[in-house]
């Protein structure tokens, strides 16, 4: 029983706090740490769906953690989970509490479709530096390793590549967060302002899924839905047949080909085959989490109104509906039981039309979505009327009473108009000229982007943006003009660095490989000359790895004294035949395989070297 094991923070992989718990430990190997977590060292270091969760859990001398615990919160199985069928998702939580992870990946569909995982493991910058401040240490987000996540969903910045590559190199390597990350600067293309607004509101729905603990649903839940959104959005006929053509077209613009294209998702309107079409056919299959969450911003504005919207198939839901009717004493209440419905015959839109008992009939569009809000006023009804004249006989100003009633002054002249025309009425009415009201939310809104500017006078406009990302990107939907006159002009920062001289820097390199190559010491176990290897002895895997076009000298030279598997066997066949005649001994091929450590089945050139060398002494 372990008695010692770190404490699991928000939104950490499990694969990270094992990784914190090797550092914390001091253990020096992963095969050690995965033993004494799971009884066994065979385990692997596994990213997104770890496995043998119930030995961990029963490894642990306390109750705090079990294995449901590191499934919902710590792995990316909740985010796979609710596009599953029932059974299959049951399945493969069994083997994520008691199973191999040999072909997890292929159930969930993983290795079937058409978006790759990640190159590296990511971070957020300012996820990093904020949690080195409150822990002392950071870890690994599950959410920044999520395809379709290139925008932190909390602080709304660029995500980054660490210095680990996926797949591991290692299969039981655990890397640390703090030990990962690459400070190396690199000149990346910075999406606009619109498309990174829109891989923000991606994340955050794809974060929202992940912590939702969302249930898996029947095969064709899922598509049974898009169709219904689609026929309502005219999209599809009423027996569920989908213009496929225009509704590509319409996802393509939406969403931008550029933005489609970053998350891997791009759709070429000639083929018939794209995940747009597939997600509203009769389909078996698993679709990519990051398809569905496209799909439902496209027809529900986000994941969450998907989820949380009415589950009625009724257009409008069912009932009852709110009369909007400020005359009324029943205002804002479900009163109103008479819908029906109509195709808009310019915009070909359906359009509900709502009829209250007190005379008041309005129209919604069905893409409004808000119920509070209506497109006309077809009939305001007796009650209303007579609350005009009320108001009229008061001395009221068409100004009040256009407010009162939260009609356009227009509306209300029009009808005073038919008034007096009956000769219900022959007040003289004087129009008081007065300011329209402001939108109060607006006024809040720009207010609090003042403020934060006065209380943080020295802060850019990206740092503002990274503090208050919820109110930075409101104001940008939504008074995007206003905003830009209204921010911190952008600064220009000069770079006091030295620019780097990669052709000196090459030769440097050079002379150091060429230094540990011609040192290379094979006295205790030898160890194959690869390029990685050699340079992991010079400390520069990460220059190798990502700026081998800017080091040629230093690459040709890798490459020139490599070994191959052939190479490496030869060297170890003569280094076990120098130690084996030092030993005065009648050496035997048997001796010669045992020493070198090589396997029957060695190529042909090994085994005429092997004779070659024991000839010599002999």
């Amino acid at each position: 029983m372990i008695g010692y094991f770190p404490l699991l923070y928000k939104d950490e992989l499990l694969y990270s706090t094992i990784a914190r718990y090797h550092v914390h430990s001091g253990k020096t190997s992963f095969k050690t740490t995965i033993s004494e977590l799971f009884g066994k060292s065979t385990m692997r270091a596994v990213i997104d769906f770890p496995c043998n969760l119930k030995d961990l859990e029963d490894n642990l001398a306390f109750n705090r953690l079990n294995s449901e615990v590191f499934i919902k919160d710590h792995t990316l199985f909740p985010l796979y989970k609710p596009f599953l069928p029932v059974e299959r998702a049951n399945i493969i939580k069994s083997k994520l509490k008691r199973g191999e992870n040999n072909n997890i990946h292929a159930q969930i569909g993983v290795t079937a479709n058409r978006i790759p995982g990640k190159s590296y493991l990511d971070y957020c910058p300012t996820c990093y530096q904020e949690e080195l401040e409150k822990y002392g240490e950071p870890y690994w987000h599950r959410i920044h390793q999520v395809p379709g996540v290139l925008v932190c969903p909390h602080h709304g910045c660029l995500l980054k590549n660490s210095i680990v590559k996926l797949p591991l190199s290692s299969q039981h390597e655990y890397v640390a967060a703090y030990y990962a990350v690459d400070n190396t600067e690199e000149t990346k293309g910075m999406p606009s302002e619109e498309i990174l607004v829109k891989l923000f509101d991606i994340g955050k729905d794809l974060y929202w899924i992940i912590n939702s603990d969302i249930p898996a649903q029947p095969i064709n839940y899922y598509k049974e839905k898009y169709i219904s959104a689609l026929i309502h959005k005219n999209f599809a006929t009423p027996t569920g047949r989908v213009n496929q053509k225009e509704l590509v077209i319409s996802v393509m613009n939406f969403f931008s080909p550029e933005l489609l294209q970053m998350l891997n998702c791009s759709i070429v309107k000639e083929t018939e085959n794209n995940w747009v079409q597939e997600l509203v056919r009769k389909n078996r299959k698993a679709f990519h989490p990051l398809h569905h969450v496209l799909m439902m911003r496209f027809l529900f504005g986000s994941v969450e109104n998907f989820f949380k919207g009415p589950k009625s198939s009724e257009p409008f839901g069912k009932d009852s509906w709110f009369c909007l009717n400020p005359a009324a004493d029943h205002y804002l209440k479900r009163c109103v039981t008479e819908v029906t419905f109509c195709i808009n015959p310019k915009s070909k839109k359906l359009i509900g039309r709502f009829s209250c008992s007190c005379g008041y009939i309005y129209t919604r569009n069905l893409e409004e979505g808000d119920e509070l809000k209506k497109s006309r006023v077809l009939e305001f009804g007796p009650v209303w009327e007579n609350a005009v004249e009320s108001m009229i006989r008061d001395g009221k100003s068409l100004t009040y009473i256009s407010n009162a009633l939260n009609t356009d002054i227009k509306v209300i002249k029009k009808h005073l108009t038919l008034i007096e025309e009956k000769q219900y009425l022959h007040t003289i009415i004087e129009d008081k000229k007065g300011q329209k009201q402001q939108n109060e939310t607006l006024l809040i809104k720009r207010e609090k982007w003042l403020q934060l500017q006065r209380e943080n006078q020295t802060l850019s406009i990206s740092e503002l943006r990274a503090g208050s990302q919820d109110l930075y990107f409101w104001l940008y939907r939504n008074d995007k003009e206003w905003l830009y006159n209204h921010s911190p002009s952008r600064k220009v920062f000069s770079r006091n660095t030295v620019r780097v001289d990669w052709e000196e820097r090459d030769k440097v390199l050079l002379a150091e490989l060429k230094n540990v190559v011609d040192n290379w010491n094979d006295e205790e176990k030898p160890i194959r000359r690869t390029i990685k290897s050699i340079s992991m002895k010079v400390n520069r895997v990460v220059w190798v790895d990502k700026y081998a076009k800017r080091l040629p000298l230093s690459i040709e030279y890798l490459k020139s004294v490599a070994e191959s598997v052939e190479d490496f066997q030869i060297r170890r066949v003569k280094i076990a035949i120098e130690h084996l005649a030092k030993g005065n001994l009648f050496i035997k091929d048997w001796m010669v395989y045992k020493k070198a450590g090589l396997r029957p089945d060695i190529s042909i050139m090994v085994k005429e070297v092997i004779t070659q060398e024991i000839e010599k002494y002999t």
